[in-house]
């Protein structure tokens, strides 16, 4: 009876044996295959420059308008570009229309802004001085982060060379013709009439310029017609 136990015993220890056996097999075979499967797998990782491109795409596919950025008293404008050639649609040629401009970082001791828009490349005999003044604007106050055509009082409006109080589109009659846009950071407001003409003003703001700025443009009516050909 004591034989036939310890044989029992032996016979269920081989199986328990052949059992493990069959499991670790089976353990190495699936681990293997899962590594097989991993290995035709093509490996994605996005790196810093691609992180860079997507977020400049999502920037560039917002349509918002451009956030200027600077650390002195400046002019700028999300339509024209500074040294650059300005647009049909702000000329004579186009609608005309008033360009959109902003105002950074006025200075602190400033009181109020005025705006100059200037041709200084009339020929001497159309005009004496070679000036043509397109738009004048003052007493615009300190806090205005964008210049406009039409802004409300206090501002007030001076007279162009073509002796109106509107923005005159330019349009120059020769070759290509510089068209600055220069804005003054005054300590005061300025006493002084609507309709008062350029020079007057340039002598009202003489001892109270804080700082100015400028932005300046190109137009060339010959090379547009030329183009057009």
């Amino acid at each position: 009876m004591s034989s036939f136990s310890s044989r029992t015993v032996t016979l269920v220890l081989l199986a328990i044996i052949c059992l493990a056996c069959i499991a670790i097999l089976g353990s190495i075979f699936f681990f293997a295959y899962l590594n097989r499967l991993d290995a035709t797998q093509p490996s994605v990782t996005v790196t810093n420059s691609e992180q860079v491109e997507i977020q400049a795409e999502s920037t560039t596919n917002t349509n918002t308008i451009p956030v200027f950025t600077s650390t002195t008293f400046s002019v700028v404008s999300s339509e024209i570009e500074d040294g650059g050639e300005l647009p049909l649609e702000f000329t004579c040629d186009g609608i005309g229309e008033f360009p959109q401009l902003s105002v950074l970082n006025v200075p602190k001791k400033a009181v109020s802004l005025a705006l100059i828009i200037h041709d200084p490349d009339v020929p001497i005999d159309i005009r004496s001085d070679r000036t043509w003044y397109h738009f004048l604007a003052w007493n615009i106050p300190k806090a205005t982060t964008e210049i406009t055509a039409d802004m409300s009082a206090p501002v007030v409006y001076g007279t162009t060379t073509t002796r109106t109080t509107v923005y005159i589109p330019p349009c120059p009659p020769d070759d290509e013709h510089r068209y600055i846009f220069t804005v003054y950071a005054l300590d005061t407001t300025l006493d002084l009439q609507s309709n008062a003409s350029a020079i007057e003003l340039l002598d009202a703001m003489k001892d109270h310029v804080v700082k100015y700025a400028t932005l300046t443009t190109t137009y060339n009516r010959h090379a547009q017609t030329s183009s057009s050909d």
